[in-house]
């Protein structure tokens, strides 16, 4: 029997002082992580880079689509059901379990 894979999805935006100890310590129990960085001016990005350097299993989204000259504040709901449903469709690493995540 396969163990069962969770996925975390998670939106940022200048998270630099918290997500590099939210990886490591969500990592003992999380598999994969999906994050949507709403345009970090810190060093968020760099830091999650790092991390899969590290072999962590991260996928990063940046705002550059549908929703770049938007403020994403207000559209939380909407960017967690569009990570939902990408780790959804995903078939090339189906997660068992999605797991919305909040940095701080």
């Amino acid at each position: 029997m396969k163990p069962l894979t969770l996925t975390a999805i998670v939106m940022v935006k200048n998270e630099e002082d918290i997500i590099e100890r939210f990886i490591r310590i969500n990592s003992k129990v999380i598999d994969r992580f999906v994050i949507f960085d709403d345009k970090s001016s810190d060093r968020t990005v760099d830091i999650l880079k790092k991390l899969c350097e590290e072999q962590f299993r991260i996928t990063l989204m940046t705002n550059n689509s549908q929703w770049e000259s938007e403020s994403l504040s207000y559209r939380q709901s909407d960017i967690m059901n569009y990570l939902r449903k990408w780790v959804h469709e995903d078939k090339t690493e189906p997660s068992d379990y999605i797991f919305p995540l909040d940095v701080d």
